[in-house]
């Protein structure tokens, strides 16, 4: 019983302050209808095996895409908006294209990679979707 506790303690932490808890490693700024690239730099030192891009909400994370480098397969979720990904084994850089950018995807998102041996590392980009003006 007290597992469970612990466990619903940690969730509640995430949940109300998980913005708060990403602080970005950089930001991006786009105007809205522009499609939109962002960057992540992979590690030199260990070899990748699987990279994760997320938007990171208040309240939830969501899985953009999913690259296994290894297998070289990619998968995209269905999430409400379609992103696009690359995938290749020796690249040492990931990438996310969101197409036709709106203000609604403003936000913090995270680019996780990680290795066989359970390495990993993230980076988190926020990006800013400006009225145009």
């Amino acid at each position: 019983m007290a597992y469970v506790t612990w466990l619903l303690a940690i969730l509640h932490v995430h949940k109300d302050s998980f913005e708060i808890a990403a602080p970005s490693d950089s930001y991006l700024s786009a105007e809205p209808g522009q499609d939109v690239t962002l960057t992540c730099q992979l590690p030199r030192t260990w070899p990748v095996q699987q990279v994760i891009w997320e938007k990171v909400q208040p309240h939830q994370v969501d899985i953009l895409a999913s690259c296994n480098l290894s297998q070289e397969t990619r998968y995209t979720s269905k999430y409400l908006r379609q992103t696009r990904s690359n995938c290749s084994q020796g690249s040492m850089k990931s990438i996310l294209i969101i197409p036709n950018a709106m203000a609604a995807d403003s936000g913090l998102y995270r680019c996780r990679s990680e290795a066989i041996t359970g390495k990993n590392k993230s980076f988190v980009i926020r990006l800013i979707i400006t009225d145009g003006e």
